[in-house]
């Protein structure tokens, strides 16, 4: 969240793409997206994340098919952190990509 809302889209695609680069074949990217309301609470914290968040084309929601379809990533596994005992509004997806 807080790549993308300080460098927008084109920060969070070269994150994406310069991970891609740095792993071998067969290693693993974790990536944990937060939900767009989290974007929403957080949009005005500086004049630049309002800037960049009035101008985010890619939702989270997108950021599987963006790793797959356009990074190279080969697959996806979805595990989720849903631990008994887990804090209220940490139980969200945890994506595990590889290389």
């Amino acid at each position: 969240k807080w790549i993308h809302l300080n460098w927008g889209d084109d920060g969070l695609i070269t994150l994406f793409a310069e991970t891609w680069k740095l792993l071998r074949p067969g290693g693993i990217f974790v990536l944990e997206p937060q939900p767009w309301k989290s974007y929403e609470s957080n949009r005005n914290v500086t004049e630049n994340t309002s800037a960049n968040f009035r101008n985010i084309k890619f939702r989270p929601e997108e950021f599987q098919e963006i790793l797959l379809d356009k990074i190279g990533f080969r697959t996806v596994e979805a595990i989720t952190s849903d631990l008994s005992g887990s804090t209220v509004g940490f139980n969200r997806p945890i994506l595990v990509f590889q290389k």
